[in-house]
């Protein structure tokens, strides 16, 4: 019985510890303050991708030697646990960002953050970083990022378009 309860806990725990944890955006206002790049953009793409194809192509290759004979975490590398999102850029309310499109990163699934809602075709007001939530899980090294890319999650603003939160954004762009 004693086993059962101490396997219950370290479950427990463990499920506390790798599910996402969101704190309250905040207002608009507020999220402009700390969030990097704020777009307006329509998904033209979306893909499932792996950890490695998402990272910079050096700190992925270092990575694959860090983590030999891990079979675990080098199967992580090359799982597609990543949505890839390729971005018409409509309008830029904060950042500086080069061309017409982006190529934004998410988490695949919620419970590790991921923001699952985007769909072709639909415009969406995109609060994003360049740093990724999802690479916590290699954090034997950082800014694994690749250059010239966004990463968002479900902790963000980042909603379907809507007037309301465009005409915020622009008021907070006018000061």
């Amino acid at each position: 019985m004693r086993v059962i309860l101490i396997i219950g806990i370290l479950i427990f725990s463990a499920s506390k510890t790798i599910a996402c944890r969101c704190e309250d955006p905040g207002t608009v206002s507020e999220a402009y303050n700390y969030t990097e790049a704020i777009i307006h953009g329509k998904v033209i793409q979306k893909s499932f991708v792996t950890f490695e194809s998402s990272m910079n192509i050096e700190k992925a290759d270092s990575l694959r030697i860090i983590f030999k004979g891990n079979d675990q975490k080098l199967k992580l590398l090359e799982s597609e646990f990543i949505i890839e999102v390729q971005i018409e850029i409509l309008k830029v309310y904060k950042g500086e960002l080069v061309g017409d499109t982006i190529k934004l990163y998410t988490s695949r699934n919620s419970a590790s953050c991921g923001f699952t809602r985007f769909e072709e075709g639909q415009d969406f007001i995109i609060y994003a970083s360049s740093k990724s939530y999802a690479f916590r899980l290699f954090n034997s090294e950082s800014n694994l990022e690749k250059e010239n890319t966004l990463w968002t999650n479900h902790c963000t603003r980042t909603t379907k378009y809507n007037a309301s939160e465009d005409g915020k954004l622009n008021l907070i762009m006018k000061k």
